[in-house]
């Protein structure tokens, strides 16, 4: 009968567990909240497509307050005021319910109004800017980093 010898240790690996799938959702949440910013410098919405353009009444409110008016560049379509790029990342730490979450902090009037965009509605178009982005879908390059990384860690806890 042949030798089997044992190259891992599942003592470690259990011990390593907690800390491993935590250090994956955390790269996970990171990841999720990089690609939610890019794609508002880039004016493209979660699926990659481009904003629809501004209306000619908010284009000349805009001029009014500012004495100019910029489609591209400069503040953006969603990201005239910087407000919408005003996230908080909540990393998760080891326990029972680990729990890691990105919040909208920009408000005005005490509301998130980011959700306004998101959701569109009235002379408002949808434009939907926050949420799980292309890059974070399955094939999506950030999300084929984030995995690596956590098949890295899970690799690590196996080595004796």
């Amino acid at each position: 009968m042949a030798k089997v010898t044992k190259t891992f240790s599942l003592g470690k690996l259990a011990k390593k567990l907690d800390t491993t799938i935590v250090d994956g959702l955390n790269q996970l949440i990171v990841r999720l909240n990089k690609s939610i910013q890019q794609n508002l410098e880039s004016q493209k919405d979660i699926r990659g497509n481009p904003y629809k353009d501004l209306s000619e009444s908010t284009g000349s409110q805009r001029i009014a307050k500012q004495g100019y008016y910029k489609q591209s560049g400069g503040g953006g379509i969603l990201n005239y005021t910087g407000n919408m790029k005003k996230t908080t990342v909540t990393k998760a730490k080891p326990g029972p319910e680990a729990v890691a979450k990105i919040e909208m902090t920009g408000k005005r009037k005490g509301v998130h109004y980011g959700a306004y965009h998101n959701q569109g509605g009235g002379k408002l178009p949808k434009r939907e800017w926050f949420g799980i982005t292309k890059d974070m879908k399955p094939g999506g390059k950030e999300l084929k980093t984030a995995l690596g990384l956590i098949k890295l860690g899970i690799i690590r806890g196996w080595k004796k």
